[in-house]
């Protein structure tokens, strides 16, 4: 005896009617079309995602430049505050010996006199 279309072990044809339900197998280039959209958004929502997190880091990183610059000039009440209002501790994260605000607001001053 011939097994009918579509009954297992033997694939559906490529445009079949559910009987059940009565719905449409989707066309396979809209299925593709579909899953391409999904990808795209998939890698949208990633680079907004990392695009986040590098100006959270961004953000970060000049909060631990002030407070150690503060904390250079004895403004501990300050570094302090900085550290509770931000959860951001010199303790745990600071920027390295040759760099500090210091030097790149002169940095930044030398490059914009010699630009203009």
């Amino acid at each position: 005896a011939a097994a009918a279309a579509g009954t297992l072990g033997e694939p559906p044809p490529q445009s079949w009617t559910l009987p059940s339900v009565g719905l449409a197998r989707p066309h396979p280039g809209l299925r593709d079309a579909m899953s391409m959209a999904m990808v795209r958004a998939k890698v949208d929502a990633e680079s907004r995602q990392a695009d986040e997190r590098k100006a959270l880091e961004k953000k970060r990183n000049l909060i631990v430049l002030c407070a150690r610059f503060f904390q250079d000039l004895g403004y501990i009440g300050t570094v302090q505050q900085i550290q509770s209002d931000t959860n951001v501790s010199l303790d745990k994260i600071d920027a390295a010996d040759n760099i500090d605000l210091t030097t790149i607001l002169t940095e930044y001053e030398d490059f914009y006199e010699m630009r203009f």
